[in-house]
């Protein structure tokens, strides 16, 4: 009798094994948005939130590995009413993805923002870090024909302040909004698996244990005055 197990077979044994002992709980980030504010002078209006509890031991432990994290922010500006529902009237995704460069020792970031976070992908940034710099010229290019968003680099303390501050998120012009009415800023944070590249989309099951959606949190009303 041949006692040899297929790879898969073993590895679903490994799972199984693995998933009895460990409690996916203990893995989740307990995460949490706080000191959501009105930020910025001037005709913009900005805003800025602190995200807490989101790099946990798991989380930090797979960024070094090498697998890209991506956390996603949404802010919505509501104007306050008396009567009715209040009104959303602004709305912004801010999409930040992090990979650390093993030969480099180096974390590479990148930042997206629009309205629709369906929009916002990395997958040309993070094929074009596994070219080597020689390479540049030959990184593969956005759907539009653009080059792939070059990353800005960062040690880990300045990583982990990227990823969980909002400082001053430009929310548009305070101008065509309603003069003396009262306004809030909604804030919410998502880590979502993504789709990996080999090898880490083996392990892609594991993340997504790991996944994390905030609650909204709300700053102090504040109001419209022509500029700030």
């Amino acid at each position: 009798m041949s006692y040899f197990l297929a790879p898969g077979l073993f590895a679903a044994i490994f799972f199984s094994t693995f998933l009895q002992a460990w409690n996916p709980r203990q893995a989740a980030a307990d995460a949490f948005i706080v000191d959501v504010v009105r930020s910025g002078q001037g005709e913009r209006l900005g805003a800025s939130a602190i995200l807490k509890g989101a790099f946990t031991r798991e989380i930090k432990e797979s960024v070094l590995s090498g697998m890209p994290m991506t956390f996603t922010y949404f802010i919505e500006l509501k104007r306050i009413r008396s009567l009715i529902w209040n009104e959303t009237s602004r709305k912004l995704a801010v999409k930040r993805t992090v990979k650390f460069d093993a030969l480099r020792k180096v974390y590479l970031m990148w930042e997206k923002k629009g309205e629709n976070d369906e929009d916002l992908t990395f997958e040309q940034e993070l094929a074009a870090a596994e070219y080597n710099k020689e390479k540049a010229k030959d990184q593969p290019t956005q759907a539009d024909g653009q080059q792939a968003q070059e990353p800005a680099m960062g040690d880990y303390e300045q990583m982990e302040k990227w990823m969980t501050r909002l400082e001053g998120v430009d929310m548009g012009p305070v101008s065509n909004l309603k003069q003396g009415a009262r306004y809030y800023f909604m804030v919410r944070c998502e880590m979502k698996s993504i789709k990996l590249i080999p090898p880490f989309n083996y392990i892609l099951f594991f993340v997504s244990l790991w996944d994390f959606d905030t609650e909204w949190e709300n700053s102090t009303p504040f109001i419209i005055n022509g500029v700030s």
